[in-house]
């Protein structure tokens, strides 16, 4: 708006590049003290412990079942 009325593309420009860099410095930033301060907690994978080739098993074994 305020580029709008002095006729300036660069006031504007100037808004919008401030404006980016506040949204970035909010947004891409895992802030600890902002977001994520009570995390959900998911199921735990019951397979977790067991090897890619034992998973690699389990699933041939249940593509031959179906």
């Amino acid at each position: 708006m305020h580029g709008y009325l002095k006729q300036s593309f660069e006031v504007t420009f100037y808004y919008w590049l401030v404006a980016s860099a506040l949204a970035i410095v909010l947004c891409v930033p895992s802030w600890p003290w902002l977001w994520n301060q009570d995390p959900v907690m998911w199921a735990d994978d019951e397979r977790q412990g067991s090897s890619l080739e034992e998973r690699a098993r389990e699933a041939a074994k249940r593509a031959k079942q179906a």
